[in-house]
């Protein structure tokens, strides 16, 4: 867990791919190329959604800053990140490994309005890149494909599942600063990680909604990790802001808020260790729920 002082600082799942999943890295083809480069108030909401026909959800009225997201995995988790992210506004391409033709049905069903692309084509056209890929695959990816881009951390070291990964095993640092470390040209932001890809999709609310759940986001850059709360106000979620990646600890497993559906008054006391009692709505750690959060 982190040491030292955290601040909330104030505002300014399981992947299972198809087969033919080999390795991350930017292919060759027409048309592609390699892209370039807990103690103070926490944010208000960004802005106030308005309800949209055909959609659970409210989608925002005005358009976001950052409008265009490429999701990288098509497993559970990647499809419903990138369906919230289109009810949301956001401009969304999907990619896995090889040639989107092999994921278009998965696009056209599980995600329609998102794009299916090549990865490198996908990275290169947006403003903010989605890791949704089991950990064990994350040392296939080219660094250079995420270069100079907002990368989002949604991933968790799972051992059960993934096998012990020997770039993981360094337990005094998050596993967002290992992925930090390895994808040196990309800024890095933890969040998405805690909540079950079921729970991501059924519990988004409306801003003021009593019943809207709180979400962490982490990382070192002031400006990416605004961006990215904005993200996370626009899905359905309050974003609470922590003032490091090293913070981001909190929001793994085994951390305090990891797969707990919190309010932010409640988020806030918990990643900063206040006594409250038990978390409300806790999902018990055993290895199934763990299998549930991936």
């Amino acid at each position: 867990m982190p040491t030292g002082t955290l601040t909330v600082r104030p505002s300014s799942g399981a992947m299972h791919p198809p087969s033919s999943l080999s390795t991350w890295a930017p292919t060759e083809h027409s048309d592609s190329a390699m892209p370039d480069g807990a103690q103070a108030a926490v944010s208000s909401a960004l802005e106030a959604p308005r309800e949209t026909a055909g959609s659970p959800l409210l989608e925002a009225a005005l358009p976001p800053r950052l409008q265009r997201i490429a999701v990288l995995g098509t497993g559970h988790s990647g499809p419903v990140i990138a369906r919230a992210a289109v009810a949301a506004g956001y401009e969304v391409s999907i990619a896995a490994s090889g040639d989107p033709e092999n994921i278009a049905l998965i696009a056209q069903v599980l995600v329609p309005g998102a794009e299916p692309r090549w990865a490198a084509d996908a990275v290169k056209n947006s403003d903010i890149v989605v890791l949704a890929l089991p950990l064990h695959k994350f040392a296939t990816l080219d660094p250079t494909l995420v270069a100079d881009k907002i990368v989002i951390d949604a991933m968790n070291y799972w051992p059960p599942t993934d096998g012990v990964q020997e770039m993981f095993e360094d337990h005094q640092r998050g596993s967002s600063e290992i992925v930090a470390d390895r994808l040196s040209r990309s800024t890095i932001v933890k969040t998405l990680n805690h909540i079950g890809y079921h729970d991501l999709e059924d519990q988004r609310r409306p801003v003021g909604s009593p019943e809207r759940r709180a979400l962490g986001v982490a990382g070192d850059d002031t400006g990416a990790v605004d961006a990215v709360a904005e993200l996370i106000e626009r899905i359905g979620y309050d974003a609470v802001r922590l003032d490091s990646l090293r913070a981001g600890r909190l929001l793994q497993p085994g951390g305090p808020v990891f797969g707990a559906s919190l309010c932010r008054a409640e988020f806030e006391m918990a990643v900063r260790g206040e006594p409250r009692g038990a978390l409300p709505h806790k999902l018990a750690e055993t290895h199934s729920k763990q299998g549930a959060l991936r």
